[in-house]
């Protein structure tokens, strides 16, 4: 994320101002809040799409409809949710549009590893590698609507409040979503050790 500081004001206090000079027509200050947020939100599409350049397609039609949607934004409520959930819903219609074109399962070998900090050694390297490729070759197995949610749970670090704002589902729902695909994950993982 980014820094927990900007010019000296802390980031919700910076974020809330840009926001609300954007509400009053000000399209540079809604341009600069989105900024911060584009590393992050083409990292969650290329996650969830897999593939570079679609990613970088979808992640400009994500900050284009947010543009275009801005005036519907409620500047009482967190904006990052609001902004996630533009993403998702890209995403998902994506993944519809693709599906009717039959696009085959990306590659593997673009993805970067989605857990633990760099190994020591050489032969923990080599490990490190392999168990993060399996890692991602299970989370590409997951239905694309749970692999989304456990990104933004834990890739993310999204709490379940703005899952919530992002899904509109009740918060034991979303727990419970989270839970069966870590157990399918665990299973797989698991299972492939033996």
């Amino acid at each position: 994320m980014p820094d927990e500081l900007r010019e000296g004001v802390p980031q919700d206090a910076w974020e809330r101002a840009q926001l609300a000079r954007a509400q009053k027509g000000d399209a540079q200050a809604f341009g600069d809040v989105l900024k911060r947020y584009q590393t992050r939100i083409y990292s969650l599409v290329r996650r969830l799409v897999a593939r570079p350049a679609e990613a970088q397609e979808l992640t400009q039609e994500v900050f284009l409809q947010a543009f275009k949607s801005q005036a519907r934004f409620d500047p009482n409520r967190p904006f990052r949710p609001w902004l996630y959930r533009i993403a998702v819903n890209v995403c998902q219609n994506h993944r519809r549009h693709a599906s009717r074109r039959e696009l085959a399962q990306p590659p593997l070998d673009h993805l970067t590893p989605l857990w633990g900090a760099l190994p020591a050694t050489p032969e923990q390297a080599a490990v490190h590698q392999d168990d993060a490729q399996r890692l991602e070759t299970y989370l590409l197995r997951l239905k694309p609507s749970d692999r989304e949610l456990l990104l933004l749970r834990f890739w993310e670090e999204l709490d379940y409040a703005e899952l919530v704002r992002i899904y509109h589902l009740p918060q034991t729902v979303l727990k419970m979503r989270v839970h069966r695909a870590l157990n399918t994950l665990r299973q797989w993982v698991e299972g492939g050790r033996s």
